[in-house]
């Protein structure tokens, strides 16, 4: 059978399609410092895990540990330590217990997973109490839009046969990946510390912490709440106590301490007992393109109750001292991009405190209220950045006390402006070179 060749001319029509150009936009946070940042994150933050705030940072430049315990430590920057170091837990200040070397901060830093050690001028915006440095707690972000994971980190330490257990399960609700939570929680248990020659008695401690975050977020706001509960009994070396002159002068002349004994997990007196929660609200709103708003507020308290060797009283479950402080505090901060290279960050914040002492004379009851308001601009010209800041801050202060048998309830009123200038040099090579200084005008009114 014989087929019809065929031919059909096909012709092909072009059509051009062109879209609009496509800009890619990132707004930069402005909650950063031109001095460079020193952090703990990744690996490095791993191996810290199971050990207090101030030795996880002991290995940033700069940074040390003041020890008084085989569990208290306090870190010091530059040699200035407790109320001239600013601690903040997930963007909150740390208020608690400053009132002795002993008395370590009361935060898990298994809260966040990144560590950073903060200086320059951007501290500015954190208060006069920031004079030494930040040291800021961050967690990671909360996963949105991710199903469920998590993390558990089982840490044991021979000395004192101490045991860490700590763990994270976060997730979003898969029917609203905008709504997302993280559950945390850490363990910790150690007995008697031991030297090479013998066991110190009573130096164990134990922790019960754990905290809790949702938030829900869109692509130009969201808001979250944190919560968090710190919970400790520290024991207290007895030889460590001194009571007089004659005391320290035998204990230098002995080669053992007079309190030693075999290994145990019980924790008698002298001992303390600490609790501290916090609860968090937070929010942001990107203004236009260039403008963050944020705005906090947050609830805190601490209880400290410190148990001595020998009981003055005939219930042994009443503390020699007591104290406990309730804060408030709220910030409103405005970050605004004007270009690459120029930002500014502004903002006020205001607290509110209220602390009760009992048992012996030590602190007394106060109240406080305090405003301040400050304003930081960046500036990088080539590979130099300028920074400079200025804040001011006021406190209401009234003490209760006991004079001559009457409670007297003298007030204060403290005023201070301080200004911060910091500029950098960057090189090719990554080398950085940092000029910070820092003024400071204070004003007092007492009646």
């Amino acid at each position: 059978m014989l087929l019809n060749n065929t031919s059909k001319n096909i012709e092909i029509i072009r059509i051009t399609y062109s879209t609009e150009n496509i800009e890619v936009e990132a707004l930069r946070s402005n909650n950063f410092s031109p001095i460079p940042l020193d952090f703990i994150e990744g690996k490095e933050f791993t191996k810290t895990i199971g050990e207090s705030l101030g030795e996880s940072l002991k290995d940033i430049t700069g940074v040390s540990v003041l020890n008084t315990g085989s569990s208290i430590s306090k870190p010091v920057i530059h040699g200035l330590y407790g109320n001239r170091i600013l601690i903040l837990n997930n963007g909150v200040r740390q208020e608690g217990q400053q009132w002795g070397s002993e008395h370590a901060p009361e935060v898990d830093p298994l809260i966040g997973r990144r560590l950073v050690v903060l200086k320059g001028a951007s501290t500015i915006r954190y208060g006069p109490d920031a004079i030494a440095g930040v040291i800021m707690i961050e967690p990671e972000a909360l996963p949105y839009g991710k199903r469920v994971q998590g993390e558990m980190d089982i840490v044991g330490f021979s000395n004192g046969m101490e045991g860490v257990l700590s763990g994270i399960v976060e997730s979003s609700i898969q029917s609203i990946p905008a709504l997302s939570f993280r559950v945390q929680g850490t363990l910790k248990k150690s007995g008697n510390m031991s030297t090479p020659d013998y066991t110190l008695k009573n130096t164990g401690y134990e922790e019960a912490n754990y905290s809790l975050t949702a938030g829900y977020q869109k692509d130009n706001y969201g808001i979250e709440g944190f919560f968090s509960s710190f919970n400790s009994k520290v024991g207290i070396f007895s030889g460590s106590h001194i009571g007089n002159l004659s005391d320290l002068e035998n204990a230098f002349k002995n080669k053992i301490p007079f309190d030693t004994g075999s290994f145990s997990y019980e924790i008698g007196r002298p001992y303390q007992d600490i609790s501290h929660i916090l609860y968090k609200t937070n929010g942001f709103y990107i203004a236009g393109r260039k403008n963050v708003i944020k705005a906090d507020y947050a609830y805190q308290k601490n209880e400290r109750s410190e148990f001595d060797s020998h009981t003055t009283g005939q219930n042994l479950e009443e503390p020699e001292l007591f104290f406990s402080i309730s804060t408030h505090t709220a910030n409103v901060i405005l970050e605004s991009e004007y270009s690459k290279d120029l930002t500014s960050t502004s903002g006020i914040s205001g607290i509110t405190q209220t602390n009760i002492g009992k048992g012996r004379p030590f602190i007394p009851n106060f109240e406080n209220y305090g405003t301040g308001a400050f304003y930081i601009q960046s500036l990088g010209v080539d590979r130099f950045t300028f920074e400079a800041g200025i804040r001011y801050d006021y406190e209401w202060q009234r003490i209760y006390k006991y004079q001559n048998g009457v409670v007297v309830s003298p007030s204060s009123q403290y005023s201070n402006v301080s200004g911060k200038f910091s500029v950098i040099y960057r090189n090719s090579n990554g080398l950085s070179v940092a000029l910070c200084s820092r003024l400071c005008l204070e004003t007092s009114r007492s009646k």
